[in-house]
């Protein structure tokens, strides 16, 4: 079993600090730098028992954790762990998957390293998260249902459209033309008969944009950064906006859930700029930076106030674009710039290059970095 290694006396004062987390769920270890136990708390010595199988363990304790993180499934332990042993960081924190009395567990693994007085000593801390993950699981999986049902309801929505309502204003319009040619003679006839065919013009037209927002494009087939600039170009012919978009080309190699995402949030930005910005210009970007990818549409219609920026004319599909990016732990900000609105979606590519990482459960503090830089990223 580990023992306690003798210290002096600000070793035994931390030991003493530490000894109120005696018989609480608190798994702390206290190892000098060399991976000798200074502390270890009753409840770690039973999770050492729990993931490694063995009650009775002796040597270097650092060594150990190396051995469990080692047997983790999830991705990025070895690469932390091996800058914290390296003194290239100072403290690590991952999820580790690791089995546990039978049953697969996820834990949250903390180390830290520290001077006291003259002494380098590390802190470890584990934390069982496996209710917290099963919950962001269960979380994500009613995302995707939810997304999923709003797609055919879109794809059910953009058909009835198209083939049923549109087709019954043609009729309406060939009606019209029949009526214009039997009331030649009238020309107040004439004028109500214009302004009705003209309204009738509007709707189709209209009709025909919303059911070519809805439409999903051939984006299996074709690739992202293809689709996305044919979408842009058909966007611009239905609308009269000028559209330019501009891709690093890194967007093709996305895993399928996260193409089929930025379409939907480029889709969803396009339409609120179409229904409310007042623009006559759209700049749509997709570009990796860093460890992010950062979808920016830029469009140069009027913001409704200074204090109130773009978020006001911002409300249609907002909670969809969010609920998209959340999948993927990314984040959104919305401003208003000299004139006009940006839409600016971050994505960490870890989540979104092929293949995903395993384990979500970093997703909120994820999203949360993910709108920082968004925030601090200049457009």
């Amino acid at each position: 079993m580990f023992v306690r290694k003798e210290r002096d006396e600000g070793a035994a004062f931390d030991c003493a600090s530490l000894r109120q987390f005696q018989g609480t769920p608190a798994q702390l270890a206290l190892l000098d730098e060399a991976g000798e136990v200074v502390f270890l708390s009753e409840s770690f010595k039973l999770w050492l028992a729990a993931v490694d199988g063995q009650r009775n363990t002796s040597g270097n304790l650092l060594k150990v954790m190396g051995g469990i993180l080692g047997r983790s499934t999830s991705r990025g332990i070895s690469r932390h762990w091996s800058a914290f042993l390296s003194g290239a960081a100072d403290s690590v924190s991952a999820i580790a998957e690791l089995p546990c009395n039978g049953a697969v567990h996820w834990f949250r693994i903390s180390a830290s390293r520290f001077k006291n007085a003259d002494d380098a000593q590390m802190l470890f801390v584990s934390e069982d998260v496996t209710h917290a993950y099963e919950a962001e699981l269960a979380a994500r999986d009613l995302r995707s249902r939810l997304l999923a049902s709003r797609e055919s309801e879109r794809q059910l929505i953009s058909e009835e459209l198209h083939d049923s309502t549109v087709q019954h204003l043609v009729g309406v319009d060939l009606n019209l033309m029949r009526l214009k040619s039997r009331l030649k003679g009238d020309a107040a006839a004439q004028e109500i008969l214009n302004d009705i065919e003209l309204s009738v013009a509007s709707a189709m037209q209209e009709l025909r944009v919303s059911t070519y927002l809805l439409h999903p494009p051939d984006l299996e087939n074709e690739g992202l950064e293809l689709t996305l600039r044919r979408y842009c170009e058909g966007f611009a012919r239905r609308t009269d906006l000028s559209v330019r978009f501009d891709s690093d080309g890194s967007i093709d190699r996305l895993v399928s859930p996260a193409q089929k995402a930025i379409l939907r949030i480029v889709q969803e930005a396009l339409t609120n700029v179409h229904r409310h910005a007042e623009a006559t210009q759209v700049m749509v970007r997709c570009r990796a930076h860093g460890n992010h990818l950062h979808v920016v549409v830029t469009d140069n219609g009027l913001a409704k106030s200074k204090a109130e920026p773009a978020q006001v004319r911002a409300g249609v599909g907002l909670a969809s674009m969010r609920m998209r990016l959340a999948q993927f732990g990314g984040g959104m900000t919305i401003s208003s710039a000299l004139r006009g609105t940006v839409v600016h979606c971050v994505l960490p590519l870890q989540a979104i290059f092929r293949a995903p990482p395993a384990s979500s459960i970093g997703s909120v503090k994820a999203r949360r970095e993910c709108d920082q830089v968004a925030e601090g990223c200049p457009h």
